[in-house]
């Protein structure tokens, strides 16, 4: 009886260890509650057949071992080293001298040692279970919960594979999807594949013709990527077709090298190997390259221009000047700390009793245009300055301010 109560106390520790090390941790793994209260179950039932079992196995079905305990009655290794306690009478313990004290603790932690090893390995081999046996139960919850149906799951995977493989260049499975999802298959593929029959596919009203997933869109770039002014022929907008392939051309003849087998370049990075290039033939260049003003900063930043055509001031209404920032903030002379102020390399001045943003994000060496808008006009602008409209090219901001904070009499 007292060795059937002991079992069944190690029956139960086990089987209290499994489960309170299942409940915390599978929550921390599975983050779907339906799904990790399914599986603790699932541990549960399976705990309560296999640690008796394992238990058992442990206690009755081992080879006896040979150490022995010198002056405790019988064999204290056959036994488990918590049990051996419970065969010395009590009298006895107090006999037993320090020696044979610490071999019992030496047993003991032993045998601790042992239940969390097999508390461990029979967690494990549980969850194993659990999960082989619930794959099936996994999957139907992910799909009903994200798909609704097995149908619509179906689909969904079918339309991934499609898709992979259309980034490859094979458009052939785009026709069994839906309309929009059909036209974005085929851009896919137009991307990697430089076969104009993917554009012929695509449906040429279902998206704006400055749409990027447009049929127009894909033709200028198939003209573009296989340098085949032709194939704008295709396009209903031939202006527009010839403006991107003859910009895209322009930038193949500046920086050429940048251009490879499965890469265009972006414009900026045409324009900054133009710069590095220090030449007035690619700074011209950026011209027919397209980008605002390309030309002007290039010519600028390339050195190509001298100082004294940096100091030019603009003396008519409409009239426009490149030039550099000379100064920001309190530097400028006139300026108010309240307000903001700057000044360029011509000499120029705009002036402000208030905070303007883009004039305090600038710095000194930025690439501005410099237009005059207005001359003072008391009667009409009521301001004794004159107006400039400037555009930083260096941080893409523009704004327009008089010379003078002061005002008409």
């Amino acid at each position: 009886m007292k060795k059937f109560i002991i079992v069944l106390s190690q029956i139960i520790l086990y089987w209290f260890i499994v489960i309170a090390i299942s409940t915390i941790f599978i929550p921390l793994i599975l983050k779907d509650k339906d799904l990790h209260n399914m599986i603790v179950g699932m541990v549960l039932i399976l705990a309560t057949i296999i640690v008796p079992l394992i238990v058992i196995k442990l206690k009755y079905f081992n080879s006896p071992k040979s150490d022995q305990a010198t002056g405790v009655a019988g064999n204290i290794s056959n036994l488990s080293p918590i049990n051996s306690l419970s065969y010395i009478p009590s009298g006895q313990i107090q006999g037993i001298d320090n020696s044979k004290k610490r071999f019992y603790l030496k047993e003991l932690i032993k045998s601790i040692i042992k239940i969390l090893v097999t508390s461990a390995l029979v967690f494990v081999i549980i969850i194993f279970i659990s999960m082989v046996f619930s794959f099936g139960a996994v999957k139907s919850i992910y799909i009903q919960t994200f798909f609704g149906n097995q149908e619509n799951y179906n689909k969904a995977v079918e339309k991934e594979t499609i898709y992979d493989q259309s980034s490859l260049g094979d458009y052939q499975k785009c026709d069994k999807l839906e309309l929009k999802e059909k036209q974005f298959c085929l851009w896919l593929a137009s991307e990697k594949s430089l076969d104009t029959k993917i554009c012929d596919n695509m449906n040429s009203t279902i998206y704006p013709t400055d749409s990027m997933y447009s049929q127009e869109s894909c033709y200028i770039n198939m003209a573009v990527e296989k340098n085949d002014y032709s194939v704008c022929d295709r396009v209903s907008d031939k202006n527009s077709c010839k403006s991107v392939f003859t910009r895209m051309d322009a930038q193949r003849k500046i920086c050429g090298p940048l251009f490879g087998k499965d890469k265009t370049p972006r414009s900026s990075d045409c324009y900054d190997y133009a710069v590095a290039q220090k030449t007035k033939t690619a700074c011209d260049g950026l011209v027919a390259a397209g980008g605002s003003n390309w030309k002007e900063e290039c010519d600028i930043s390339a050195g190509l221009v001298s100082t004294s055509s940096l100091s030019i001031v603009p003396v008519k209404v409409d009239d426009c000047v490149m030039t550099k920032v000379a100064k920001v903030g309190n530097e400028v002379k006139g300026g108010v700390d309240s307000g903001s102020s700057i000044e360029y390399l011509n000499g120029v001045k705009q002036l402000s009793e208030e905070k303007i943003p883009q004039i305090d994000s600038s710095q000194v060496g930025d690439i501005v245009q410099l237009c005059l808008r207005s001359l003072p006009d008391c009667k009409r602008l009521k301001s004794a300055g004159s107006f400039y409209g400037v555009n930083n090219i260096s941080r893409g901001a523009v704004w327009t301010l008089a010379d003078s904070i002061k005002k008409c009499d």
